[in-house]
């Protein structure tokens, strides 16, 4: 049953936090809420156009809770554990490994491209509204902040 969920998890380009994941344990969050996850396999080096494009396309989107701290995004389930699990698992994703970031104002979509790990993540507000977070462009202002190459796209 482990070997299928890694599998399922390396399919949704996900990487478990671990104990070297200094920023995890950081207290200050720079910013965090729920937002809805596609991520999807990518090995060519994308345009701004192209990665603006995808944000036209359907995808599977999941709702997690994130939290960008330090050099990490990283995300989870929910925000709190619920009381019948023994542990929430947590996600990271690395901002060193994020090529560029591309918001797409008509889709209210932002793209990452992971060109490191050969994905890219879309990221939406939530469609069910689980609980508060902040717009899209705070997102975005705070990737730029960061040092990520970002773009607005109509």
């Amino acid at each position: 049953q482990k070997t299928t969920k890694n599998a399922a998890n390396k399919r949704q380009f996900k990487t478990p936090v671990d104990a070297s994941d200094t920023d995890f344990l950081m207290d200050e969050i720079d910013v965090s809420g729920y937002l809805d996850r596609h991520a999807v396999g990518n090995k060519e080096n994308l345009t701004v156009e192209k990665l603006g494009a995808m944000a036209k396309k359907s995808g599977s989107f999941k709702t997690n809770y994130f939290e960008l701290k330090g050099q990490s995004l990283f995300f989870r389930q929910n925000k709190e554990k619920p009381e019948s699990k023994v542990y929430a698992l947590t996600y990271k994703t690395r901002l060193l490994d994020v090529s560029t970031a591309v918001y797409c104002r008509s889709q209210q979509e932002i793209i990452l491209n992971v060109q490191a790990e050969n994905h890219i993540i879309r990221l939406r507000k939530c469609k069910n509204n689980v609980g508060e977070t902040k717009s899209l462009q705070a997102w975005f202002q705070v990737f730029a902040e960061k040092g990520i190459p970002c773009t607005e796209i109509p």
